[in-house]
């Protein structure tokens, strides 16, 4: 094997490993055969750099979504208002402090819980908007009452939009919601007052 390899300065670990079982072949010594293994060895040598390379962007790459996903989880947990990002089969990805609260949920993590499991009284209408938002649309409605775990009742404005995946496929749904029980009381107590 050391002359079918004399040809190269540094064959590569492939190389090598191919040439072993060539290395009693008598067409070794001809100087085409050197000039190939040598064509050779620089292909496995590029080849390598190009995939340490790839390996290296890969790896920075990934530290960058990882740290894009530490900043989304982030925004979303601390924005004021209500924000559920969900997947396309309606598992939660992440859910801010005020959606936990607004629900009376425990803050616990959610990630990855079904929205119907956690909430199996949402209604068959509202059942359809998270489907036809599955499909493309958005939704929202100023005033919607809803039955909390704990059995009372609350009513919230939202908003459902798709959100696209890297293939601009619709990989699930953001929605935002707001809390708008007292509000309601108030304009309910002054319209009695008005009567």
């Amino acid at each position: 094997m050391q002359r079918l390899t004399d040809s190269v300065d540094k064959p590569h670990r492939l190389l090598i490993r191919q040439l072993r079982k060539l290395a009693s072949n008598d067409a070794a010594d001809s100087s085409q055969f050197n000039d190939f293994v040598r064509v050779v060895n620089e292909s496995y040598i590029q080849a390598d750099k190009e995939r340490r390379f790839l390996e290296n962007a890969l790896e920075i790459t990934a530290q960058e979504l990882t740290g894009v996903n530490k900043q989304l989880k982030l925004f979303i947990e601390n924005a004021p208002t209500g924000i559920a990002m969900l997947d396309n089969q309606l598992r939660y990805l992440y859910a801010s402090r005020r959606w936990l609260e607004d629900r009376k949920i425990p803050f616990a993590d959610i990630t990855g819980k079904n929205h119907f499991d956690l909430f199996p009284t949402i209604s068959q209408r509202r059942r359809e908007t998270h489907q036809r938002c599955l499909q493309g649309e958005s939704a929202y409605c100023e005033e919607d009452k809803i039955l909390l775990s704990d059995g009372s009742l609350c009513w919230i404005r939202w908003e459902m939009r798709p959100w696209l995946n890297t293939e601009s496929n619709v990989g699930g749904l953001i929605i935002f919601s707001e809390d708008i029980t007292e509000k309601k009381r108030i304009t309910e107590e002054l319209e009695g007052y008005r009567e």
